[in-house]
């Protein structure tokens, strides 16, 4: 046997030893986590319980939350034993032919990470005083680089100190100031301009001369990102009234990528090897340069090279805002503040704006009590309303809630880790290290508190339906102190767009088919929504 075969041997031993030594390992520890486990008696899918791959497929398919909701549904409400683990499989497929057990708090969705469907609970796990701790693997797939943003910052403290600095340029007071209020009325006219033009379109082409068909969800996107790139960077991205931006693809890739940095996470390893050559495969890189220019220009206006337009970069850069505030970011940290706010704000406003209007659009009647509430303070673009007066209308008020509800566009699971001194919950000892998470989808689609959930109902938030659980389970924006910073931006901009659409037309014509959406912490909308819509009170106008 000359030398290249003894190589050759000795390396095929070695795989083979390497293999045995893998499959052993990986043996052992599946059965430590199912039978040995501190959380062996959390009813779960026995996948999820010896590895992380169910909770991959499920993200990776886009529909995590559905599959979770359900098993907490089935599961029902008691811990497992050895014993009845062995029988779990079969109980669950014959509840699901046969019975409906109710809803269990606690389920096991991978090996250390528990899913919590308690709004009580939430109360602890996001608490304002002594906040759990965020779990790294998570919210570093949120990050294109080593600097920390607003939603991806683990400690509590340097949170506290970072949101200090940005939450006044999201306050109800900067939202309610007078330039504010122009700028959305501004790009709700923009969309608006979108729709004559498409109106037109349509009319040269031999359709109706008052009526247009929409996809919603580009319209509302395209309103929605040219608002968040205006706030967040004084710079608009000038998707009106084309409906187009180069963008929407770029937000759509980030969006899917995070998975792979979640459940993989030595992934990000290779963003720098990667980056330069398929640029498409990074998309937080590029959003990253998108920010970076405008973080160029603000400076630039700060030393009077440039006119300074008032929006979130302005204030990061001022030294002055900075030294008010107690928090001075570096040039990563606010770039990276960028990327979230234009991938959170854009595409969650835009949800729940196309999936609550298409679904009012299948209420003729309902969108006809809406325009009526509306005729009152509406007056055209040249004097619109205050949103504030926006505000106090009851049944744009329900409207918006159902809407969120329905759409709950931030659906992703907000991971925490277990403090040192443990937790009691149930009966059950979660040890320190254990990570819990839960979503606002479970509180949306609570069937006790919302009953038929599926079902778009406004009329739930008006008396005497209304309730204050209600009021506590739609949690669209987190809670505590890590709850969403631009939720009152958001709420503006959905009170807008809603009076507007409503009282300047009227549905005539809806697709029905089921909408499809897929979840990446954010809600994708697949589907193009198409409502027909004829001209009401804006032949008035023009």
């Amino acid at each position: 046997m000359n030398a290249f075969q003894n190589v050759q041997v000795i390396l095929t031993k070695s795989v083979a030893v390497s293999l045995i030594l893998l499959f052993t390992y990986a043996s052992l520890r599946s059965v430590y986590n199912v039978f040995f486990h501190p959380l062996r008696r959390v009813p779960g899918p026995f996948l999820a319980k010896i590895s992380r791959l169910w909770l991959f497929y499920h993200d990776y398919h886009g529909n995590p939350h559905n599959h979770i909701r359900e098993l907490h549904r089935k599961l029902g409400t008691g811990k497992e034993s050895i014993s009845q683990f062995c029988l779990s499989c079969l109980r669950i497929c014959l509840s699901m032919l046969f019975t409906r057990t109710p809803s269990g708090p606690l389920v096991r969705i991978s090996p250390n990470e528990v899913s919590v469907d308690d709004v009580d609970a939430n109360n602890t796990i996001y608490a304002q005083n002594n906040p759990w701790v965020k779990p790294a693997y998570h919210y570093k797939a949120f990050q294109s680089s080593t600097a920390y943003s607003i939603f991806t910052e683990l400690d509590p403290q340097t949170h506290a100190a970072h949101s200090r600095l940005l939450a006044p340029a999201f306050s109800q007071t900067r939202v309610s100031a007078t330039d504010a209020q122009r700028l959305l009325w501004d790009k709700c006219e923009a969309m608006m301009e979108g729709m004559d033009n498409k109106l037109g379109a349509e009319k040269h082409e031999g359709g109706a001369s008052n009526t247009l068909t929409m996809s919603l969800g580009r319209c509302f996107r395209s309103f929605a990102l040219d608002v968040v790139t205006t706030w967040t960077f004084g710079h608009c991205a000038e998707s009106l009234p084309t409906f187009h931006s180069d963008l929407f693809e770029i937000l759509d890739v980030a969006a899917e990528s995070v998975i792979y940095f979640q459940h993989i996470p030595f992934l990000r390893a290779l963003i720098p090897y990667i980056a330069p050559l398929v640029p498409s495969l990074v998309p937080n890189k590029i959003l990253g340069q998108y920010a970076k220019k405008a973080l160029e220009a603000n400076r630039a206006a700060l030393k009077g090279l440039r006119e300074v337009v008032p929006c979130v970069f302005s204030n990061l850069v001022s030294s002055q805002w900075q030294e008010k505030r107690g928090y001075s970011p570096s040039d990563g940290q606010i770039i990276s503040d960028g990327i979230v706010i234009l991938a959170a704000g854009a595409d969650t406003t835009a949800a729940a704006l196309s999936i609550g209007i298409h679904w009012l659009a299948r209420q003729p009647d309902l969108w006809k009590q809406l325009q009526d509430e509306l005729r009152p303070v509406m007056n055209g673009f040249e004097k619109p309303p205050r949103i504030e007066a926006l505000a106090a209308l009851p049944l744009l008020n329900a409207v918006l809630k159902e809407g969120l509800r329905v759409s709950c566009p931030i659906r992703g699971h907000m991971p925490r880790v277990v403090p040192p001194e443990g937790w009691n919950y149930k009966g059950i000892h979660f040890p320190p290290g254990t990570v819990i998470a839960t979503s606002a989808f479970y509180g949306c689609y609570n069937e006790t508190v919302f009953p038929n959930p599926e079902c778009y109902d406004p009329t739930r938030w008006l008396p005497p339906k209304h309730s204050s659980k209600m009021e506590a389970h739609l949690q669209p924006f987190s809670r505590g102190t890590r709850q969403c910073i631009g939720q009152n931006l958001t709420l503006a901009m959905q009170r807008v767009v809603i009076a507007s659409i409503v009282y300047n037309f009227q549905p005539v014509a809806v697709d029905n088919t089921t909408i499809r959406t897929r979840e990446f912490v954010t809600l994708l909308v697949d589907s193009p929504l198409e409502v027909t819509l004829v001209t009401t009170n804006r032949l008035d106008q023009h």
